[in-house]
């Protein structure tokens, strides 16, 4: 009798286990399609920008082509590739990205200073590092980081009348 449970428990786990896995290729192929429509509008974008400097303004390919390769080589690598420059942690001097609000190793807030100019500080009364565990790093962090430092405005500033 035991053993029938048991197999309907299973069998119940099995068909959570493939209704998870089908929704995960559904949301994959979702999201590869969003960004398969991005890239199409991106190119087109660029398609036009690249018609309108060649027409208005007489740039030539070779000249697009070199400030491709000056901007592919602003992150010391030509690979085709463009990334945010590696910062280093004010607490522990470890190196990682500067699209990051925190470090990712000790959570202390980065040195801007050398890849962007600015440098960052710790909210008022809030020492370097703290909480940076007890929330993990997420979408929304970078932006708030960015609004935090003055880089972009707030939402509400945007929506306010000029």
């Amino acid at each position: 009798m035991l053993g029938f449970f048991w197999e309907k428990y299973q069998q119940g786990k099995i068909g959570e286990a493939h209704s998870a896995a089908e929704s995960a290729r559904d949301q994959s192929a979702r999201g590869i399609r969003e960004l398969e429509a991005r890239l199409e509008s991106l190119t087109l974008t660029t398609m036009a920008m690249w018609s309108l400097l060649a027409e208005k303004h007489g740039v030539s390919e070779a000249e697009l082509a070199e400030r491709v390769r000056e901007l592919d080589l602003r992150d010391g690598q030509l690979d085709g590739k463009s990334r945010a420059p590696l910062v280093a942690c004010l607490e522990c001097g470890r190196k990682f990205s500067s699209a990051r609000e925190r470090c990712i190793y000790c959570g202390g807030i980065p040195n801007l200073g050398a890849a962007t100019g600015l440098t960052a500080s710790a909210p008022p009364g809030v020492p370097h590092g703290c909480g940076s565990r007890a929330r993990p790093s997420s979408r929304w962090a970078p932006r708030r980081a960015r609004v935090r430092t003055g880089l972009v405005p707030s939402d509400s500033e945007q929506t306010r009348p000029q």
